[in-house]
């Protein structure tokens, strides 16, 4: 584990990506040493099976696997000169692309605070426009908080208003810009607040990773440069990829075919 850790740690610098890997301990390590050594088992019982190892489709099998091996290698080798991303395509990229103008992010808050201090429904607003998905869906509520819970800022602004007043500006933190508006705040006998309701909608400095097709799993929010870098680079690799594969021309024999195990398994009548 600590060999595939140091490769990986390695790649990612060449890259010039972040890593940082957590050194494997407790049922963690447990669980990784387990499946290795039943990973090594099943491996060296095939290999002791002659019958098992000569049969085409393991054969192509380990082909396949070897030829995955040596592609993500030459990849690797040919990452710095062929496809990692420079400043000036990340540069190039986000002039190409304004929806990754933070500025204009900035002015979308601002535009979005006016139309909730003219008097439009602060619940329907945050629905629409929040980026906090923690608190999206309920109008941007956080309900019954105690008090250094949420951003320092917005508690700050939040605890110098009257019930149901909304903060004149942006509240601005290190996510992002916030409307503010205080729902009511409990006080002790020493006019102290012990705990506050708040909505709040947030727009973030940061974006939303596009080409996320999961709707189960929402995509992250990165910064403007990250997205350039992903999508140059992945643009870049398609095109060496295509270079090589064109240098390389593959072809099959005209009577090459092959049947699936479904088609060939017997009782199955073809389907």
């Amino acid at each position: 584990m600590n060999t595939m850790q140091a490769i990986q740690a390695a790649v990612a610098k060449e890259r010039g990506d972040r890593y940082s890997a957590s050194k494997l301990q407790g049922e963690s390590l447990l669980k990784a040493r387990e499946n290795w050594a039943r990973t090594k088992v099943l491996s060296g019982q095939a290999k002791a099976d002659a019958e098992f190892m000569a049969r085409t489709e393991i054969a192509l099998r380990t082909k396949i696997l070897e030829a995955g091996i040596l592609s993500a290698d030459y990849l690797r080798v040919n990452w710095t000169k062929e496809i990692k991303a420079t400043n000036a395509e990340i540069t190039a990229y986000l002039s190409a692309h304004p929806e990754y103008d933070v500025k204009a992010k900035r002015a979308k808050a601002e535009m979005i605070l006016r139309r909730a201090q003219t008097g439009e429904d602060f619940n329907r607003l945050a629905k629409e426009f929040s980026e906090d998905r923690s608190t999206k869906e309920k109008g941007g509520l956080h309900e019954n908080i105690g008090k250094n819970t949420l951003w320092a800022e917005v508690e700050r602004a939040a605890l110098g208003l009257e019930k149901n007043q909304i903060a004149p500006r942006l509240v601005e933190t290190e996510t992002g810009w916030h409307i503010v508006k205080l729902e009511n705040k409990q006080l002790d006998q020493n006019g102290e607040t012990v705990n506050y309701s708040v909505r709040h909608i947030l727009l973030q400095k940061n974006f939303e990773e596009p080409g996320s097709n999961n709707p189960d799993v929402p995509a992250p929010f990165l910064k403007a440069e990250e997205i350039a870098k992903s999508e140059v680079e992945k643009e870049k690799r398609v095109a060496f990829v295509e270079r090589i594969a064109q240098i390389n021309e593959i072809s099959l024999p005209e009577d090459f075919t092959i049947e699936s195990p479904a088609q060939s398994a017997p009782g199955n009548n073809g389907k």
